[in-house]
């Protein structure tokens, strides 16, 4: 597949794994139509986190990498569309975050309700009618547990992005750029970077600078907004707990007949 249009043999994959995806998605939307479900189904489709650069993926116009905390690292692409949504056939520029379709799929799709406090917002009717969204801020990572890998703080807040530290889950991790799609495979076109890889903070205005072009954070204007949004990751830091790093289970060796070849259990 591609062998006559991507040279790359890695972005080849990459785009025939894309192309096997949109398939198989055609054939369940198929499949809902033969069997007179299609009008009846919800469908949501989305990504958990950016591309992988240095494996043929892009993330174009947007910054960074997967694993990193730059849009093109945490900004993904998704839809909504089926039963019971009123709005259609637009383009959205709302908050919304993962962690917001729980609650909108138990409360509001399967009437259910939740009994205990959740990250997740009800989008609901934002996401059926087109309506101002209810998430204003969220917050996107305090790692801070094992200094040797990174240490990083994040949160977006209204227009604003923070970033405090190593801007990645790991600090091995450097690209901080902006990528072209490339049928030629990964193509480093950024020059310069303009923050350095020393930079410990970094703090971005979304709706004016999508692709965080221009880091306020050491600006005199932006002070207080630097201020304001440390002191807020400073009170998630006082709740949060570490992260649970569990000692190697061989139980879960893909070898072993029981597990029919795969890693289990996982977290993915």
């Amino acid at each position: 597949m591609y062998e006559d249009t991507v040279p790359d043999l890695s972005r080849r994959n990459y785009s025939g794994q894309v192309t096997i995806m949109d398939d198989y998605a055609g054939s369940v939307i198929r499949k809902l139509e033969e069997k007179g479900m299609f009008e009846d189904t919800l469908i949501i489709f989305c990504s958990d986190n950016g591309g992988d650069v240095l494996k043929s993926a892009s993330n174009w116009p947007y910054r960074g990498d997967k694993g990193s905390y730059f849009e093109g690292g945490i900004k993904s692409a998704a839809f909504v569309a089926g039963k019971g949504i009123v709005k259609t056939h637009y383009r959205s520029n709302k908050m919304y975050h993962i962690a917001d379709m729980f609650p909108t799929l138990v409360e509001s799709v399967a009437g259910g309700s939740i009994n205990h406090e959740i990250d997740g917002i009800n989008i609901w009717e934002s996401l059926s009618t087109g309506s101002v969204s209810p998430r204003n801020k969220f917050l996107i990572t305090v790692d801070e547990d094992i200094p040797e890998d990174t240490t990083v703080a994040a949160i977006r807040s209204g227009p604003f992005k923070l970033i405090e530290g190593y801007p990645a889950f790991r600090k091995g991790l450097k690209t901080f750029g902006w990528y072209r799609a490339s049928v030629n495979g990964f193509e480093d076109t950024t020059s310069p970077i303009p923050d350095p890889l020393t930079t410990q903070k970094y703090l971005f205005h979304l709706p004016s600078d999508p692709y965080e072009e221009v880091n306020l954070a050491f600006n005199p204007r932006f002070k207080f907004v630097v201020t304001y949004l440390s002191n807020q990751l400073e009170e998630y830091r006082k709740h949060s707990k570490p992260a649970l790093w569990p000692e190697p289970d061989m139980n879960s060796d893909p070898q072993l007949a029981r597990n029919h070849g795969f890693w289990s259990p996982g977290w993915c």
